[in-house]
């Protein structure tokens, strides 16, 4: 009777505690064992997924690879080194990084899944700008757990518990190598699910103690931190409602504190952060003037599409990562983010996103009543026929509509722009004074070929308009007459989303660069209300508070 053929061993078979470790001898034997590519291919990914598994940087750095099929860059990898580096001084870690950097994948989503796979039974919170924002966050942290092979391979027997909890509310996952009642009753203490997100002003996260990862990634956005006090609400729900949140045990902090963003401002919650002293804190822009020994420099002559130059990236720079953003993609940003834009989102430079630039406070769209009064403002220029709006760099025609606040000031609520024949530009006036029922007039400018366009709408003897002239260029005007009225927030920009408001928000943003004439309408806009163009000078406002001494209206009885 002939004998039986042996079983091939088990790949699995080969993974000794000898070989995991790292022991020369055992691996080398183990790779005499391999019978085919098929079987070397699996072992190669066995081997990476106990790799993985190791709890520090090189364990999440062959996580990343094996989640998303590609290395994590040398800047991610960085943070996450930061990341361990800061819970054994028993501090968090602050990230301010450049739009686009990969902060969000790497930690928020990435490093968090990390921590449901090597603690599963500790709770995990996402805090964000928005519910929204937070929910995408955590979507993609259960696509991973429940799709990725990757994760199967390094984490079996960690599986969503979808009969618990599977959605934006929470996630929770469960321990496949247990029996389910001994799983329930470890995790009996804990109420909070495995992983949830929400915005930072949501009652979702209310009552959250993650012993986990608590996260706040991208806190602050338009809605919140156009002014001081909104930034201050930020800061005061970070302070009192989130960081309480932190688990301590025996004097230690148990919970993963992460801090992921783009700074706004001096007074943001991110600064907030950073004085606290709890924060271990890593900066990384998209690019910085190069300094001795630098590598990855280039120089930039500033030279853009159109023409156009940005003088504020003439120079030499190092930049963070060139084959992931570099120097297209920064003339992009440059011309997509406007200059105060891109040195706050790319430079993480707040001193440099102050210089130039005019300073604006935003209105919110839905608190504007069409029945308000309103005008216009008109910077005019015009084109032959409809096939000359081919030709570059020809002027807008641009009209600004303006609203009076009930309560005070002045609003832009939007407006039109384009290159219009003068029979389009007499319709646009036309046709905002039949849309609005409570317009008032349209101000347009007397000058140049404003004259030929003001004597075309003469004969239009129902239009309300009236026309001005300014000795003043442009520049001069908008930096010494409009800006203050911005600044002060005498004159606000509506927060809605329209072309006219999106461009008119960028030529604030770039100038002296940028739109001329969408900053210009606004400035003739401006004269539809005076009484919002009175500033109070120093002295003005000084001799308010100034106490004079009363005099005595007995003293001239004694006077000859």
């Amino acid at each position: 009777m002939p004998k039986r053929k042996s079983k091939p061993e088990p790949v699995s078979s080969l993974f000794s505690e000898r070989v995991l470790a790292g022991d020369k001898e055992a691996i080398e034997a183990a790779l005499s064992k391999i019978r085919s590519p098929e079987e070397a291919d699996e072992i190669v990914a066995q081997l990476m997924a106990a790799a993985a598994r190791f709890d520090n940087p090189r364990g999440f750095k062959m996580f990343y690879k094996l989640i998303h099929g590609n290395e994590v860059p040398h800047e991610c990898y960085s943070w996450v080194e930061d990341i361990y580096k800061a819970k054994e001084q028993d501090l968090g870690l602050l990230l301010w990084a450049y739009r686009g950097s990969w902060k969000t994948t790497t930690l928020s989503v990435t490093f968090t899944a990390f921590r449901c796979g090597h603690e599963a039974d500790k709770s995990n919170l996402v805090i964000s700008s928005n519910d929204d924002s937070a929910d995408k966050i955590t979507a993609s942290i259960a696509k991973i757990i429940e799709y990725s092979p990757g994760w199967k391979l390094i984490f079996p027997d960690v599986v969503p518990d979808k009969e618990k909890a599977w959605g934006a509310l929470g996630y929770e996952v469960k321990r496949a190598d247990i029996p389910y009642e001994t799983w329930v009753a470890f995790n009996s203490a804990r109420v909070d699910p495995t992983f949830v997100g929400a915005g930072i002003q949501s009652s979702r996260a209310v009552g959250k103690h993650p012993t986990g990862v608590l996260c706040f990634d991208d806190i602050h956005d338009e809605k919140n931190s156009s002014s001081a006090k909104e930034r201050n609400k930020v800061v005061e729900l970070v302070s009192d409602t989130f960081m309480p949140t932190a688990v301590r045990k025996d004097e230690r902090l148990l919970t993963w504190l992460l801090g992921v963003g783009t700074p706004w401002d001096e007074d943001d919650a991110y600064h907030y952060m950073k004085n606290t002293g709890l924060f271990l804190f890593h900066n990384t822009p998209a690019m910085r003037p190069t300094a001795e020994g630098d590598k990855n420099t280039v120089h930039l002559d500033g030279a853009a599409a159109g023409g156009l130059v940005f003088h504020d990236l003439i120079g030499d720079w190092t930049l963070t990562n060139p084959d992931h953003f570099g120097v297209v993609s920064i003339m992009s940003a440059r011309a997509a983010s406007g200059k105060r834009g891109f040195a706050r989102m790319y430079r993480l430079d707040l001193k440099a996103s102050k210089e130039g630039g005019m300073r604006y406070q935003l209105y919110p769209g839905d608190g504007i009543s069409y029945d308000w009064m309103i005008g216009g403002g008109v910077d005019y220029a015009s084109i032959r026929d409809r096939l000359s709006k081919q030709e570059l760099n020809r002027n807008f025609f641009a009209m600004a509509y303006i609203a009076k606040v009930p309560t005070g000031g002045a609003v832009i609520l939007d407006g039109v722009f384009g290159h219009y024949t003068q029979v389009q530009a007499d319709q646009a006036i036309e046709t905002a004074q039949m849309v609005f029922k409570n317009w008032q007039r349209a101000i347009v400018e007397d000058i140049g070929k404003g004259e030929t366009f003001i004597d075309t709408l003469l004969l239009k003897p129902h239009l309300r308009i009236l026309p001005m002239k300014s000795m003043v260029n442009k520049h001069l005007r908008q930096e010494r007459l409009l800006s203050p009225l911005l600044e002060l927030g005498l004159l606000r920009i509506s927060d809605r989303d329209t072309p006219f408001l999106n461009l008119l928000r960028k030529a604030l943003d770039d100038f002296p660069d940028g739109n001329d004439d969408v900053r210009d309408a606004v400035f003739w806009a401006t004269y539809i209300f005076p009484e919002i163009r009175i500033v109070p000078s120093q002295e003005e406002t000084t001799l308010h508070y100034k106490k004079t001494k009363p005099k005595n209206p007995f003293l001239s009885l004694g006077t000859r």
